[in-house]
């Protein structure tokens, strides 16, 4: 697991790293109290920016323990950081050019992401779900999570092992990361009788449980791991529905 954007941690005993971008909030001198971002009650869409802004966008200090950042510290689209406009509902982050919108285009409270406005969040494990009621090959079952899970919006930060991160191996015991479990995969470590070893399932389990225990639980980390989690266990439910039905075609072929 990659934590790109994350800063170490300020203490032996915080969980929370700091970010290195700065929150931007859109405001404007000449809009009416109604749609002002600072009218009570009333949100605002959020730019994480890594270069100055302008005299009339109200920065939030990172000095606040309370100002965790929920989104995510690279582009959805590109793959890439620097400055990017937050999704209110996912931990998905944007470059404004990967949007091709401008920042004068941006709503004045709250932003969702397509993916978000017309519910595509569950395209990606929905596909993987379905290839997997296609396999009959349990060689290729683990395989085929994994590269669902690798290949998930989310999985950037948790493909290779955490950088060093002041802290972090006082908090985490097991390090994880998903490409140490594709050469684990690779090295026949997960063989066995069954489809989808639990030694499998232990090691990404750990992925984001490691990432939950070090990270705020709001953060866009612990949201993408969350997410991941969620979508791992349908991919295993799935893989658990191809068994049975084999099973029972088996049993089937027997009788007759």
């Amino acid at each position: 697991m990659s934590l790109e954007g994350v800063a170490s941690a300020t203490t032996p005993t915080s969980r929370r790293p700091a970010s290195s971008k700065k929150k931007a909030k859109r405001s404007h001198d000449d809009d009416d109290e109604a749609t002002s971002p600072s009218a009570p009650g009333k949100r605002v869409c959020t730019i994480k920016r890594e270069t100055p802004v302008d005299d009339d966008v109200k920065i939030e200090s990172d000095d606040d323990d309370d100002d965790v950042d929920t989104n995510l510290d690279f582009c959805s689209i590109c793959k890439q950081d620097g400055d990017l406009v937050c999704c209110d509902v996912c931990p998905r982050s944007f470059h404004l050019t990967c949007l091709n919108k401008r920042e004068d285009q941006l709503p004045l409270d709250t932003w969702q992401c397509h993916e978000c406005q017309h519910n595509l969040s569950d395209t990606h494990v929905q596909k993987v779900c379905r290839d997997l009621t296609k396999l009959r090959n349990k060689a290729l079952t683990m395989r085929s999570i994994l590269t669902g899970i690798c290949s998930h919006p989310f999985a950037k930060p948790f493909l290779a092992p955490v950088a060093d991160v002041e802290y972090y191996d006082d908090v985490v015991e097991y390090r994880m990361d998903l490409g140490e479990v594709s050469s684990r995969l690779d090295r026949h470590e997960y063989d066995g009788d069954d489809v989808v070893s639990n030694a499998f399932v232990r090691d990404v389990q750990l992925v984001w449980n490691n990432c939950r225990l070090f990270n705020d639980d709001n953060s866009g980390l612990a949201r993408a791991a969350n997410t991941l989690d969620a979508d791992f266990h349908k991919m295993l439910q799935a893989a658990a529905a191809t068994k049975n039905s084999t099973s029972r075609g088996a049993i089937r072929t027997k009788k007759q």
